[in-house]
């Protein structure tokens, strides 16, 4: 019988009867997919023509757009990170090899190490402790003292401090 045939759908590739068959233009559809693309005609017009948007769609592109901008942020955070990178291998080596420049004291005062070699000495000459951080605290007041005088009388820097080097080895040689 004509009915007990059975059609091939040449979109889903299925067999149906031939009553869920359609022949449209020599191509044969069932009428599942002759629905769907029904749908999909409509749904078309309805985005083209009215501007019809569905939610789903409108929440797509926010995704793609935030995909998007980490990406560019990506980007850019490893530009900057290999910039730093890049910085930081070509900054100079510092060694403790490398000669020590000695520093020209603008300003003079006691240095640790000149207050250290005036406790020694004052330690070897028999004082105690608390009278040895005395008496250096008054060479102090006394190099502070004279620095300020001669800054008065506007001496030049370089005799200022030649005269506290003499002065530091008057303290140094005094008994």
């Amino acid at each position: 019988m004509k009915n007990d045939t059975l059609y091939n759908c040449s979109l889903c590739k299925k067999d149906y009867p031939r009553k869920k068959v359609q022949v449209i233009n020599g191509v044969v559809k069932c009428k599942l997919c002759k629905q769907k693309k029904r749908l999909e005609i409509r749904e078309s017009f309805k985005r083209n023509v009215f501007g019809v948007r569905k939610r789903v769609d409108i929440i797509k592109e926010q995704k793609e757009k935030r995909k998007i901008k980490r990406a560019e942020k990506e980007v850019t955070r490893q530009a900057i990170k290999e910039e730093r990178e890049r910085k930081r291998r070509n900054k100079p080596v510092k060694s403790n090899l490398l000669p020590i420049k000695e520093k020209i004291r603008t300003f003079s005062y006691l240095s640790l190490e000149e207050k250290r070699l005036l406790y020694k000495k004052y330690l070897k000459q028999g004082y105690n402790p608390e009278t040895s951080n005395l008496k250096i605290k008054k060479c102090v007041d006394y190099m502070t003292n004279l620095r300020e005088k001669l800054r008065m009388n506007k001496v030049p820097e370089e005799k200022i401090l030649n005269r506290f080097k003499e002065e530091f080895a008057k303290l140094i040689m005094e008994d």
